[in-house]
């Protein structure tokens, strides 16, 4: 497993793609889409002082940190953690048999 970046660099990474403390991979790619419309080089005037593609940088920058932490994060998919998770359908994956393949 590779190693994760450091938590100031994914807070950095979350605040600069604007995104909610909760995330999901769809979500995050979404919001991608979204600023690399906005900030898109050929979108923005360049400047002496402030080159387009700098924004466009930063969020390929962020947007990769965030791809990389969530891909190579561990999930766990024990029993225990997924009934934690959403203990209604895990019971009703559970007691299929008895409960009969309508309930479920």
């Amino acid at each position: 497993m590779a190693d994760l970046p450091p938590f100031q660099e994914l807070q950095w990474a979350r605040n600069r793609l604007g995104l909610a403390e909760v995330v999901s991979l769809r979500e995050l790619r979404c919001r991608y889409l979204e600023l690399a419309k906005q900030q898109h080089p050929d979108r923005q005037p360049a400047t002496a002082a402030t080159p387009g593609s700098e924004g466009m940088e930063e969020i390929n920058r962020a947007y990769q940190l965030l791809v990389d932490y969530l891909e190579n994060l561990p999930v766990s998919l024990a029993d225990d953690d997924l009934r934690r998770r959403d203990p209604r359908a895990y019971h009703a994956y559970r007691f299929r048999d008895w409960l009969g393949s309508d309930q479920v």
